[in-house]
């Protein structure tokens, strides 16, 4: 029974993996984009470790802690300010976005929309700002609206996969990396009414740091802080979708 529920879980989790690329960018829009509001925002997490904790998950995957969702606001200003590095772009900082009241009625009404994911884990997702689907859910006059409201060339909706990378194990202690897979990204302009950049199913490079975890007799002794990880897996797939972009 446990090896069944084994396949299941690792072939679901091979279809988020191991999709192709695909990139579609209007490169002399693009060009005019200097001001960009990060609009829509939602990571998804796989889960470490044991079956009980798949199924912790999955009972609380819509019921994030304190610390879960400052470290997904924390990935959501590393990828603003790496991508705004990158592409020299200015992004509209996320205070901004939550206090507009155009967006903020946009959010109460359709923010919290979300997309069937075939994967085991956790949806980490930021408190007022709105889910990528909802931002692909609206229609061209919407977002003209929602652009001119925020003052911006553009605007734009991220989601990903978290997963463990590289790690190994000795004597009890192990050192695991993240690395993040694009789900998708989009960014619309007023020019087009079809997303000006487009990007799926890219996988970002594993950064250098990590965290140690001591694991004696199945429990957890000791182990470091996991975010580090995150956040610099997050800076690896701005610049991964940054280079998709150059021109």
């Amino acid at each position: 029974m446990r090896s069944g529920w084994k396949f299941v879980i690792m072939s679901v989790l091979a279809l988020a993996v191991f999709g192709c690329t695909s990139v579609n960018i209007q490169k002399a829009e693009v060009s005019k984009v200097k001001t960009v509001a990060m609009v829509g925002f939602e990571m998804y997490r796989q889960t470490d470790g044991s079956t009980f904790g798949i199924v912790g998950d999955l009972v609380s995957s819509n019921k994030l802690d304190k610390n879960e969702k400052d470290l997904a606001e924390s990935c959501y200003k590393v990828l603003t300010a790496q991508l705004g590095k990158e592409q020299k772009w200015k992004f509209v900082s996320i205070d901004k976005i939550r206090n507009n009241k155009g967006y903020g009625k946009f959010f109460k009404e359709n923010g919290r929309a979300s997309k069937l994911v075939l994967n085991i884990g956790k949806r980490y997702k930021i408190d007022g700002v709105a889910t990528p689907k909802a931002i692909s859910d609206m229609s061209y006059e919407e977002r003209q609206k929602m652009l001119k409201e925020l003052g911006v060339d553009a605007i734009a909706s991220f989601d990903a996969f978290i997963y463990r990378g590289e790690s190994f194990s000795i004597a009890g202690f192990e050192y695991s990396k993240y690395r993040i897979t694009l789900d998708s990204f989009e960014i619309y302009s007023n020019t087009s009414k079809d997303p000006i950049v487009s990007i799926t199913d890219l996988v970002g490079d594993t950064p250098e740091t990590g965290h140690f975890a001591a694991n004696i007799n199945n429990l957890v002794k000791l182990k470091t802080n996991t975010d580090k990880g995150i956040l610099g897996a997050t800076a690896e797939i701005a610049k991964s979708m940054s280079k998709e972009m150059k021109f």
